[in-house]
């Protein structure tokens, strides 16, 4: 499972910068596993403009 060393590399962030509040760090949770997800849907089924 490929997503499994990114949430422990993102649990790492979090020990790194304790001074990061929860709903900051949330946020950048969301955005990060919303470009991963966007990452694997254009490598998965590219669109026709993707590469243009």
């Amino acid at each position: 499972m490929s997503l499994f060393p990114f949430l422990l590399s993102v649990r790492q962030i979090q020990l790194l910068r304790p001074s990061l509040s929860s709903l900051q760090f949330l946020f950048f949770v969301h955005k990060a596993l919303f470009m991963f997800y966007m990452f694997r849907t254009h490598r998965l089924y590219p669109q026709p403009n993707f590469l243009s």
